[in-house]
């Protein structure tokens, strides 16, 4: 049964039973070991219909708690349970990879919320480099 808390996805098949899905960076690596492409190339050719791109994904996200299963027995899921697995495979890419987009909105919110604007990557302040009044510099030779 899939634990959601953990990522993982239900996939109801016709036949009854209930496989569970989830991308961690295993089912990454296992999906581009299959298909021999990085995650977002696959990932562009699943959602253009490229059965071997689709098949790779669901592939790499059943092996944690499927590892039985062969590139076949996925090839033949497909056929069977298409509707069911996009629907499971759309959630589980949701859930494992978090949309960048948003990730990025919320740093932006973030930046604007923190104080000391002035902070470089350490977060330490930058010394001003304004001339300070009343005093005199040392001269140099």
């Amino acid at each position: 049964m899939a634990n959601i808390l953990k990522g993982e996805v239900p996939l109801p098949l016709a036949d009854g039973r209930e496989l569970t899905l989830v991308f961690d960076m295993e089912a990454l690596i296992e999906a581009e070991g299959a298909f021999g492409f990085p995650m977002n190339v696959i990932v562009d050719k699943a959602s253009k219909g490229f059965m071997g791109a689709l098949r790779a994904l669901l592939y790499g996200a059943l092996r944690a708690h499927h590892p039985d299963l062969s590139l076949r027995d996925v090839a033949n899921l497909i056929a069977e349970n298409s509707d069911a697995i996009s629907t499971a495979l759309t959630s589980a890419l949701d859930e494992g990879m978090p949309d960048a987009k948003a990730s990025a909105e919320g740093k932006a919110v973030a930046a604007k919320r923190r104080p000391g604007a002035t902070s470089g990557k350490t977060g330490a302040k930058r010394a001003s480099t304004t001339k300070r009044s009343g005093g005199s510099r040392p001269a140099t030779t």
